[in-house]
């Protein structure tokens, strides 16, 4: 085409996303102050857009990552997800955990986000 703002090509295609369609995560337990006790099953539970896996895990220092699962498939309809998480009766005791998760949208990226403060995981 001649004097056009762009050139059309039936050999490529093209994916536009809008800034809204990557991933969005937001925790909401543990996010600070809880006291769980080794060898409880607890729900980690998230506020989530546009995600269809997460992976999960917990930190007590800025470079420190346990990871509790990888690449779970989550409902990509769901506005909210949960994890049940069988805390091992051998997990390390402590004050200073949080919970990070990264979410994942197949074709548009990860977000992640890490618990507002720590929590505690005492003897059972």
């Amino acid at each position: 085409s001649s004097g056009g703002a762009g050139v059309q090509s039936d050999s490529q295609s093209f994916i536009c996303a809008t800034a809204g369609s990557g991933p969005r995560v937001t925790i909401t337990a543990p996010n600070g102050r809880e006291i769980w006790a080794a060898g409880e099953t607890r729900e980690i539970r998230w506020e989530q857009q546009n995600v269809d896996r997460v992976s999960i895990s917990y930190k007590t220092c800025p470079s420190c990552l346990g990871w509790i699962v990888t690449s779970l498939p989550v409902d990509a309809a769901a506005a909210e997800g949960s994890y049940s998480w069988a805390i091992p009766r051998t997990f390390p005791l402590g004050v200073n955990y949080q919970i990070y998760i990264i979410a994942y949208k197949t074709g548009f990226g990860q977000a992640s986000d890490l618990s507002d403060t720590t929590f505690s995981v005492v003897a059972p």
